[in-house]
């Protein structure tokens, strides 16, 4: 074997457990030849005779002019018929780094800086156990329901909106599977083949991808820009989408005065708005009122949950709509999945009802907002000449990007702090441009874990940006 020969062989295989690790993953594009040929210190030519043993056996694709990425093949002909069917699924995968963050999340031996899940310590077990109890004292039998969810519940919910200035029966009120649960109905159950959804420039949103199964394209538009109300009202099919309190990700809130002209906007062009507010119980200063409390001419859908307030387990949110849509949706429910479960809107109900859930919350926010200056002050220290961060007064996000200069390559970046054992939200999963920023999550991991993690994202930086 030449010496070449022999180097190349060792290139592929390296570059091979890099993917088989998951440092590189599906559709990731690879470093270009000549970085790859300084990387491994040898003549490009070696790069070239590796990356070509690689492509022949389907583990890369190269693209004219694009240049090489991970195959999403995985090679294994095993169960090639349940494959061959998976190709003509109605959804699609969710996009390759969004799976491995999914996968990344539920390692224990992972530090988590931007899960967006309530630390277990910050969660009200005692209360729920309480609930539980309660619930077997009162020998309660479930059933499945009528797809609108619990009614004692819906009554419980009906009153605890109106402080937030939202009048809402119990019947224009629908119990879903979190608020996820709720945007699956409205895509499923009242948006159109060929609608358009419309929302924030960077949002959640983004990193989803069933609604374009259904045939709904979503897309990004600054509602605040001149030209919002021509793009809106060209469309004869269409809807907004907005998380205007303690948006996720970047954790910013909108003021009264935007959410009147956002309301405004809607109504001249027509455009029903789809308001999610499953942050909205966890300001830390009084503000805003949700845009759906303003809402005179029914054109709010809007979304809460106990997800991010209580527990993700209890998959518990609410719609709030027009009667004639609740029902609508309530059917649906019964052709899928029956509705939500019972033991989980018991447990929901009684917080409600007995006043835990106050309680609870207040408790929370000041945890929070500890956690949240903990977390600012830790930004500040280990990246503060890196970029910069706004103050958030609620939620669980910090958003940080970094300066034009001094941004990494952030997919690298990615896979880099894995490597030490930290998992990060990178910007552009959520449709960022042009800019490179993390989204930080001061609600899961422990003031002390925060410190640990940011000091190993800080090390990675250093590895990749100064090749140090």
């Amino acid at each position: 074997m030449s010496i070449i020969s022999g180097q190349s062989a060792k290139i592929a295989a390296d570059i091979r457990a890099k993917i088989e690790a998951g440092e590189w993953y599906p559709t990731m594009k690879l470093p270009t030849q000549q970085e790859l040929a300084a990387y491994y210190q040898v003549n490009r030519s070696t790069v070239i005779a590796a990356l070509d043993r690689l492509k022949a056996r389907g583990i890369i694709v190269s693209i004219q002019g694009k240049g090489s990425f991970v195959s999403n093949d995985s090679g294994n002909e095993e169960g090639v018929v349940w494959k061959e069917l998976a190709k003509w699924s109605f959804y699609p995968k969710n996009k390759a780094l969004v799976q491995h963050l999914n996968e990344w999340e539920n390692d224990a031996t992972l530090i988590q800086l931007s899960k967006g899940v309530l630390a277990h310590e910050l969660q009200p077990k005692n209360a729920i156990k309480e609930a539980l109890t309660a619930m077997a004292a009162q020998n309660v039998g479930f059933g499945y329901g009528d797809g609108r969810g619990d009614e004692r519940l819906r009554q419980a919910l009906s009153v605890y909106l109106q402080e937030k200035g939202i009048q809402a029966s119990p019947d224009s009120i629908l119990i879903v599977s979190g608020a996820l649960g709720g945007l699956q109905l409205i895509g499923t159950g009242i948006l159109q083949t060929g609608s358009v959804l419309f929302h924030e420039p960077v949002s959640y949103l983004r990193s989803l991808t069933f609604f374009t199964s259904l045939g709904i394209r979503t897309s990004p538009l600054d509602f605040a820009a001149n030209d919002a109300e021509k793009e809106l009202a060209k469309q004869s099919a269409h809807a907004l989408y907005v998380n205007p309190t303690h948006h996720n990700p970047t954790g910013m809130t909108l003021d009264e005065g935007a959410r009147r002209k956002l309301l405004l906007l809607a109504g001249k062009t027509r455009t029903p708005i789809i308001e999610d507010d499953i942050y909205g119980d966890l300001s830390f200063e009084e503000g805003p009122k949700p845009l759906k409390a303003y809402d005179r001419k029914g054109q709010v859908l809007y979304l809460g949950s106990f997800s991010k307030t209580v527990s993700p387990g209890l998959r518990i949110g609410w719609l709030v709509g027009p009667p004639d849509i609740v029902q609508k949706l309530a059917d649906l429910r019964m052709q899928t999945d029956y509705g939500s479960s019972m033991l989980s809107q018991f447990v929901c109900r009684h917080l409600l009802e007995t006043g835990t859930y106050r309680h609870h919350i207040w408790t929370l926010k000041e945890h929070l907002r500890e956690r949240k200056n903990w977390l600012l002050g830790l930004l500040e220290k280990y990246f503060g000449e890196l970029g910069s961060c706004g103050d958030v007064q609620g939620g669980f996000f910090i958003w940080f990007t970094f300066k034009k200069e001094r941004a990494p390559h952030m997919q690298r970046f990615v896979a880099a702090c894995h490597r030490r054992g930290v998992v990060l939200h990178p910007g552009f999963i959520y449709g960022e441009e042009r800019q490179a920023s993390i989204r930080f999550s001061f609600a899961f991991e422990s003031l002390e874990n925060m410190e640990k993690g940011l000091l190993q994202v800080r090390r990675a930086y250093d590895d990749q940006f100064l090749g140090e």
